[in-house]
């Protein structure tokens, strides 16, 4: 079989990783990372107690705070945006049970 060899390299890259890993926090020295940020995201969406989306808002109608101070709104976008979205599915043996109990669920939501 072909794939024992691939499981094998795959598992001494993982033993290699953990190993580097623990030799840079066994040097004694605090490991930390700092990162000048010049624009955060933030994707929002509002909507009224009935769950209807508020069209029509402006950066005015946002105050957004970092540690209590309010920051700059300095981009504003107010456009539905694409959304990328992946699903995974597990069609494994293990999964036969469950994938019964999906399929009377999905029949169900119809």
């Amino acid at each position: 079989m072909k794939r024992r060899p691939s499981i094998r390299t795959i598992g001494m890259a993982g033993v290699a990783s953990s190993l580097l890993c623990v030799l840079l926090f066994a040097a004694g020295d605090d490991f930390t990372i700092h990162n000048d940020v010049r624009l955060v995201l933030l994707d929002v969406s509002v909507q009224t107690h009935d769950g209807s989306f508020v069209p029509g808002l402006t950066k005015q109608n946002f105050t957004i705070l970092e540690n209590g101070q309010p920051q700059i709104v300095s981009v504003f976008d107010n456009q539905d945006a694409p959304v990328t979205m992946g699903v995974l599915v597990d069609e494994s043996a293990s999964m036969t049970p469950s994938a019964l109990q999906f399929g009377i669920a999905g029949r169900k939501a119809r």
